[in-house]
């Protein structure tokens, strides 16, 4: 939460890394949903997020999503966002998953930046 608050504020960060490693800690479904409040806000500027192996559940999956097609909180989409990696994250497929993540970046971004 407090990295996610970093970025909501204008951090300089571009990108950042938070795959898990196959016995690491991994980003929750309470650290997604904090991340896409943080990259609907204007001041963020990731442009890089990588996901890998990280646990979003259905929840952080729609949040991530809605942020994506701008209706997240503060209502823009995460547009600096370029490059999301989600390859083995666990969030469901279907309307709530990788589906509503894989939709959501299609209707602004190249493809060859998601990686689900």
């Amino acid at each position: 939460r407090s990295l996610a608050a970093a970025l909501a504020a204008g951090c300089a960060l571009r990108a950042l890394d938070l795959s898990a490693g196959l016995q690491g800690p991994r980003v929750g479904e309470e650290g997604t949903q904090a991340l896409a409040v943080a990259l609907a806000r204007p001041a963020c500027r990731l442009s890089d997020l990588g996901l890998r192996r990280a646990v979003p559940g259905p929840e952080g999956a729609r949040a991530l999503a809605e942020v994506l097609a701008g209706g997240g909180p503060g209502g823009a989409p995460a547009a600096k966002l370029q490059r999301l990696s989600l390859i083995g994250a666990v969030m469901g497929q279907g309307p709530h998953g990788a589906e509503a993540v894989r939709a959501a970046w299609g209707a602004s971004r190249p493809a060859e930046g998601l990686e689900l």
